[in-house]
């Protein structure tokens, strides 16, 4: 709410006393001061939205006075009372204090009143418009995305704080300069000349240059910015960091390829030995009719596997999975995903060695904690499979949990060494482990999966000591 502060200065509280009483239904708070001198310490410590001086005073005049105020206090309106209808102190006042009215002695006390109702109004419009251009200050810096404005010029004037995290950029290095530093002088001509043949913001993908020499993938929205009289004033960037889309963009589409071809694989197969078997079923002996329907089996499996791996990966990609966790028993999961490996296990006579807090799982014990199911399976039959798959016939896979109030912790341990080459690239989509037939999204697709339990995951892997890796992720999230 407005509340309206007037200061009073002349040297003859007479005087002052009178313009006290004719305006005090006027104004929400009057202050006096015999000289300009203690007006002006009054102004230090208290804001005043309208000062009213006498022109002659002892000491420093009026004029001096409201120059002083005009200079330290450009938001206060300056109002001079006097008794000297000389036309130089007018234009004087009007050009070194820019005085908003003058009062002649004796005043009209109707016109007085009149008067500073009309200055106050003034000041209230002052003090509106300083809150607006604050408020909007405020919420240009507290703003998550980038916003940049530009002058009638195209030089830079505002660079919010997410502007200078994107860029690297402070407001001083940018500020006064084109905009063409930070993106490409035909992007910025494209969206100059878009807002000349329209009035309605356009957008534009683009390529941000950033400090440190490095380049992100951007979209600006722009649009003509303009004052009360519809007059254009500048231009106001709004952008946002689009890298993240793009490179998604560009996995969906490699990924896609990817996915085309390796369901391709498996359906060849299965396609190939089922219509075989519908030529010559009669023709065969049992074992080639097992060892074809084998064979349909694994294929089965492996596009299963593929499909079920690639809606996960999406997903997770996507941020369509809930962040939401479910009481299980993951002893019960894990012998689940055992047995999704059992067929696996059979053909390469694999042994499968469990330990619990450092004792072997004899079958009857549970583990709770809250987790994703569907997550953690499918994270334990990558890492799982991947033990086996890498395993020599007759070999072994070591797997250890454990756990404390707070964490639980999986490792899964074989002989087998992984390549340095495939070491560095371990995590990253389409890394195949080395494997022939594999999608590549496995560990890719684990690793978003312990991300999304607030986990972590790592590997060890030498020749002498074969390869482990290992996930800790929280054993119970707080309920929301």
């Amino acid at each position: 709410m407005f509340e309206s502060k007037v200061l009073l200065v002349d040297d003859d509280p007479f005087i002052l006393k009178a313009l006290t009483k004719s305006l005090k239904k006027e104004i929400d708070l009057i202050e006096t001061s015999e000289s300009g001198e203690e007006a002006l310490r009054k102004l230090d410590k208290e804001c005043y939205h309208l000062v009213l001086a006498d022109y002659k005073m002892p000491g420093m005049n009026g004029l001096e006075f409201l120059e002083k105020v005009k200079n330290l206090y450009p938001d206060t309106i300056r109002m001079m009372i006097t008794m000297h209808s000389d036309i130089k102190i007018v234009m004087d006042a009007i050009n070194q204090g820019e005085v908003y009215r003058f009062i002649t002695k004796p005043w009209n006390t109707k016109e007085l009143k009149s008067t500073i109702r009309q200055a106050l109004s003034l000041a209230k419009l002052i003090e509106e418009n300083k809150q607006m251009q604050q408020y909007i200050k405020n919420l240009i810096e507290s703003s998550f995305d980038p916003i940049v404005v530009l002058n009638m010029e195209k030089k830079i004037q505002i660079f919010n704080k997410a502007a200078q995290d994107l860029s690297g950029y402070s407001l001083d290095e940018v500020k006064g300069k084109e905009l063409k530093l930070l993106i490409d002088k035909n992007d910025m001509k494209k969206i100059l000349d878009m807002l000349n043949h329209s009035d309605s913001p356009c957008r534009l993908e683009s390529t941000i240059f950033k400090k440190d020499g490095k380049t992100k993938s951007i979209e600006i929205s722009a649009s003509r910015l303009k004052d009360s009289a519809k007059k254009i004033i500048g231009t106001i960037c709004f952008v946002r960091d689009i890298s993240e889309k793009k490179r998604l963009e560009a996995f969906k589409k490699e990924y896609e390829t990817i996915v085309r071809h390796d369901l391709k694989n498996p359906l060849t197969s299965i396609i190939g030995y089922s219509d075989f078997l519908i030529k010559y079923i009669d023709k065969i002996s049992k074992k080639e009719i097992k060892e074809f329907l084998n064979t349909i089996h694994k294929s089965g499996k492996n596009l299963l596997e593929l499909i079920e791996a690639s809606l996960d990966v999406d997903k997770l990609e996507r941020g369509a999975f809930k962040k939401e966790y479910k009481k299980s028993d993951f002893i019960k999961i894990l012998k689940k995903s055992l047995l999704h490996m059992d067929y696996l296990l059979k053909e390469k006579n694999v042994d499968i060695k469990i330990l619990l807090n450092g004792a072997p799982l004899k079958g009857d014990e549970t583990l709770e904690a809250d987790i994703n199911p569907t997550l953690i399976m499918r994270s334990l039959d990558n890492l799982i499979k991947n033990g086996i798959e890498a395993s020599p016939k007759n070999g072994k896979v070591n797997i250890k949990i454990s756990t404390n109030n707070d964490s639980l912790t999986v490792s899964i341990h074989n002989k087998e060494p992984i390549s340095p080459e495939i070491q560095e690239h371990i995590f990253e989509p389409y890394s195949t482990f080395g494997k022939k037939g594999g999608s590549g999204l496995g560990l890719y697709g684990t690793k978003m999966a312990i991300d999304f339990h607030d986990g972590k995951i790592n590997f060890t892997s030498t020749p002498e000591k074969g390869t482990t890796f290992t996930f800790t992720i929280p054993r119970f999230h707080p309920k929301k």
